[in-house]
């Protein structure tokens, strides 16, 4: 439905237009990627959509480089007419070796945000996750967890579905609880996990040289509003402080995940200690607050979805209001 609702706007002429209104504005739009690959992403079994082809994502950054000043996070202060910036969550090493070859190619600027375990070596908690329910039948792992987090925390209701397991895990458990909980899946099961499919600080220090500039995404991607006070802090400064030792200057975080239910006043409090702007995954969001900067979720779609998609956002702030 959304697409076809971008497809008519685009079609119809309505993008072109209030493209011309926000220019006037200085509106200014945050587009967010993941992962830039044309194979089946194994990590991500139920977040296909975050995964961008090679030859869609050059193409949309032809038409964004055509259309608009693309900038980094950093140079919001100062954003001219009609900016857009690029931005990717995580650091897979797909950005690397797909995107920043057509970024440097075109010569466009863009953030990324990285999760420094990740980066030195180590297999996120979610990827191990994510890892498990590609390798063991749904039903063996549902049964399985719910006789550990049984006889763990004396769980009420049974986990039915991967969807439930994974808020459990997320909103339920403790960060060293959930922990346990995945090593005893893995060992349960006897799975080896995959090489790490991170880039490297040589990667990142390269891409920095080259108009990229890298931001936090936390150490270990956790949701942070379940976090104590003491665990937030350590993810904001410890994140920080590698990237600023391995690569650049960090002013920019991006919350895991980035909705509502990933950040609380304490979040931003400790962010607004370490950081200039914090980014969500919200597009309705303004720009208000630099800690809670709204982003838009780039489609694996033609130009003309990609180009609705970027101003629907506006379309539908200017309704609202």
């Amino acid at each position: 439905m959304t697409e076809r609702l971008a497809s008519l706007l685009h079609y119809m002429g309505i993008v072109r237009i209030f493209r011309f209104i926000t220019k006037k504005k200085k509106k200014i739009k945050i587009l967010m990627y993941h992962r830039i690959a044309d194979n089946s992403i194994d990590i991500l079994p139920y977040y296909s959509q975050l995964n961008v082809s090679v030859k869609s994502f050059e193409e949309q950054i032809i038409y964004l480089k055509k259309n608009y000043n693309i900038i980094r996070v950093e140079d919001i202060e100062n954003a001219p007419e009609n900016s857009v910036i690029i931005t990717f969550d995580d650091g897979y090493l797909d950005n690397y070796t797909n995107a920043y070859p057509i970024l440097k190619k075109y010569d466009v600027p863009a953030t990324i945000f990285v999760a420094a375990d990740a980066i030195d070596g180590k297999i996120l908690w979610i990827n191990k996750y994510y890892y498990c329910l590609n390798n063991i039948s749904l039903e063996e792992l549902i049964d399985y967890f719910n006789i550990i987090t049984n006889a763990d925390i004396k769980l009420k209701n049974k986990i039915k579905s991967a969807e439930e397991m994974q808020h459990f895990l997320m909103f339920k458990l403790n960060k060293k609880r959930r922990e346990i909980i995945i090593e005893k899946i893995i060992k349960h099961f006897k799975l080896k996990l995959p090489i790490k499919n991170y880039m490297t600080w040589n990667n990142l220090k390269e891409m920095s040289k080259n108009n990229i500039s890298i931001g936090s995404h936390t150490c270990s991607h956790q949701l942070l509003s379940t976090l104590t006070a003491e665990e937030i802090e350590e993810e904001l400064i410890n994140s920080k402080k590698k990237i600023e030792d391995n690569v650049n200057k960090v002013n920019a975080i991006a919350y895991p995940w980035g909705n509502k239910k990933s950040f609380n006043k304490e979040v931003i409090k400790t962010a607004s200690k370490y950081y200039k702007y914090g980014l969500t995954t919200l597009p309705y969001l303004n720009f208000k607050n630099k800690l809670l900067l709204p982003r838009i979720s780039v489609p694996n779609k033609n130009i003309g979805v990609l180009s609705a998609y970027i101003e629907l956002v506006n379309i539908i702030k200017f309704f609202r209001k």
